[in-house]
């Protein structure tokens, strides 16, 4: 008796596995699709053409942004406390 149930159980396991299978196949399968998806509308063609429907145009010049490392704090600014000179006032 021991031994049909120990066969039983088997095949419902092996049951879900192959569902459990079948599902990853086919999550897979819809990532590598969207992976095609996002690698397609990476392609800088692509967004060129884009921003020329937009009547967006590259600049003229690219400033390049110095690095700022992220794990420093920031130092605060320097607040000057001199009061405005009378002139300065406009009196």
């Amino acid at each position: 008796m021991s031994v049909v149930l120990a066969h039983a159980y088997l095949a419902e396991a092996q049951v879900r596995m192959t569902n459990v299978q079948s599902e990853l196949s086919a999550a897979q399968a819809k990532h590598e699709s969207e992976e095609l998806k996002v690698s397609k509308m990476e392609t800088p063609s692509r967004i060129n053409a884009a921003a020329q429907q937009e009547h967006l145009s590259a600049p003229g010049q690219i400033t390049q942004v110095p690095h700022v490392p992220l794990n420093k704090p920031i130092p605060s600014p320097k607040v000057s406390t001199s009061t405005p000179t009378t002139a300065a006032a406009g009196g």
